[in-house]
């Protein structure tokens, strides 16, 4: 819920100017008020401290971001939806480039236990403790020729040795391509023509909603106002000491509030993180995949935050492989700290926001090349554990 951080801004922002614990306070950057409008105060404020409980999921590149999320913050994240992504640490392994992507050499789950424990007893993630009795869903398309199959195994298995077996659900037998997975939205279940979402007659977001908060969760809305998605900074919650253009992050992120969580009932609401993948830049994401439905709903606040690209990422992946700093997938990180840091300060960021429209979209990076993909099909083809067109 956001009621206890709600509190907290308000106190900070209307008090005398010193924001108080668990606060820190650092100059607004400039290039993001001006027409858009303006924050309340003199100081931009991001959380030390991340109190804020939430869920999370993530496609792609997203769905490895979802690991580096939950695992860093795993004291306060709820639960965690992983498509098409791989295990925390996996960027770290010598063979990442083949073994996160087609599975091939075999992932080192041992390599990444031994990663995984140095980074918690080094603090700078939090205790892995914290991740017993998670839940977490992880999914892989039999025709997915981007990320394999056997990858997302290794993924299960991770999250399964620390959240405990019973708490992951392994979805692997929807015939999908690589992409968001619909059932009433987007190009067939096998094509892969560049929108990344793709209708599989299979409700993802449902899914992963009934089994992060429960079989309670309400049908999804058939009306989801468009003047409902906000157009939001993020760029002023990068973590102090950061060069924001080594974040590789957009400026602004999209959120999704729900007809019942406008003004002062956004305190009554839970929040919902999406990451979307490589190429997956945009509105249109936000607007047809699904989650904002379910948010609107069941009084789910739905947070999109917007990678773009920068150096060694000329696709706007989110990192999971180190390419924004060392500390990428721990509470320093850049992009996640900046996420966290955002949704814990919601209520004065969505308050200096705007109505999103789609001129707020922002350029699409571009798709892989032939060779990338031809690259990719080949290795998949041998593995033996997709089906290539």
């Amino acid at each position: 819920m956001l009621a206890a951080a709600a509190l907290l801004v308000t106190t900070a922002l209307h008090g005398d100017g010193s924001p108080p614990p668990p606060f820190v306070a650092f100059p607004a950057m400039s290039g993001d008020a001006g027409a858009r409008g303006g924050y309340v105060g003199e100081y931009v404020l991001a959380l030390a401290n991340a109190t804020l409980k939430h869920t999370i999921s993530g496609f792609s590149s997203g769905g490895g971001m979802v690991a580096n999320h939950l695992v860093a913050f795993s004291s306060v994240v709820q639960g965690a939806g992983i498509v098409a992504g791989n295990p925390y640490g996996c960027g770290s392994l010598s063979t990442a480039s083949l073994s996160c992507n087609y599975g091939s050499p075999i992932i080192d789950l041992d390599a990444l236990y031994s990663y995984t424990a140095a980074r918690a007893k080094a603090g700078a993630i939090d205790a892995t403790a914290h991740l017993r009795g998670k839940p977490v869903y992880v999914y892989s398309g039999t025709r997915d020729t981007i990320v394999a199959t056997a990858v997302l195994r290794k993924t299960n298995a991770y999250f399964g040795h620390y959240c405990g077996a019973a708490n992951v659900v392994f979805v692997q037998d929807v015939a999908s391509q690589h992409g968001y997975i619909t059932n009433n939205y987007g190009e067939c279940c096998a094509c892969m023509k560049g929108s990344w979402i793709l209708n599989c007659n299979y409700d993802q977001p449902g899914a992963i909603f009934r089994h992060l908060l429960g079989s309670g969760i309400a049908a999804r809305a058939t009306a989801v106002p468009r003047a409902n998605m906000k157009y939001v900074s993020q760029r002023h919650y990068a973590p102090k000491g950061k060069q924001w253009s080594s974040c590789q992050m957009q400026d602004h992120a999209f959120v999704y509030v729900p007809s019942g969580c406008a003004g002062a009932k956004l305190g009554t609401c839970q929040v919902h993180v999406n990451y979307h993948g490589c190429s997956g830049t945009g509105i249109n994401g936000p607007r047809h995949v699904g989650y904002s439905a379910y948010g609107e709903s069941n009084g789910i606040v739905i947070v999109y935050p917007q990678a773009k690209p920068g150096t060694g990422n000329p696709t706007g992946c989110w990192d999971w492989t180190g390419v924004t700093g060392k500390d990428f997938d721990t509470h320093g990180g850049c992009q996640v700290a900046t996420v966290v840091a955002l949704i814990n300060d919601l209520a004065s960021a969505l308050a200096a926001g705007s109505v999103a429209t789609d001129d707020d979209d922002f350029a699409v990076p571009p798709p892989m090349t032939a060779d990338d993909v031809a690259r990719q099909d080949a290795a998949s083809a041998a593995g033996g554990d997709q089906v290539v067109e």
